[in-house]
Parts: structure tokens; sequence; C-alpha cells
């Protein structure tokens, strides 16, 4: 007996939506790796971390 299998969801259901998983990953993982970023001695890179605080505080 086969097995009925569910319809692929489109990429975006909702409007105002942006971007596909791919591009959202992406972002994300850029997004991270700037965030975990250290200079030589060990120390968080401040520069990204700042821009990533005004970036939130502009967006809310």
């Amino acid at each position: 007996m086969q097995r009925m299998r569910r319809p692929r969801r489109s990429g975006s259901d909702h409007p105002g939506e942006e971007g596909t998983a791919g591009e959202v990953r992406g972002k994300r993982r850029e997004l991270r790796e700037k965030m975990f970023k250290k200079t030589r001695s060990g120390q968080p890179v401040m520069r990204h971390r700042i821009e990533h605080l005004l970036e939130t505080a502009l967006q809310g």
C-alpha cells in the first residue's frame, strides 16, 4: 500500500516575508561569524557587536 505524501510548501506563504530559507541561513551565519570574531589578544571585536545593537535598536 502506498503512503500519501504531503504536498511541498512553497518558500513563502505569508506576504512580506523576505528571501528564501537559504538566504536567511546565510545572513544568520554571517552575523554569527561577525559576533564571534576575536582580536589577536582574544577579545571580541566590539565594532560588530555595536553595529548589531544599533540595527536592532533602529528596527524596534
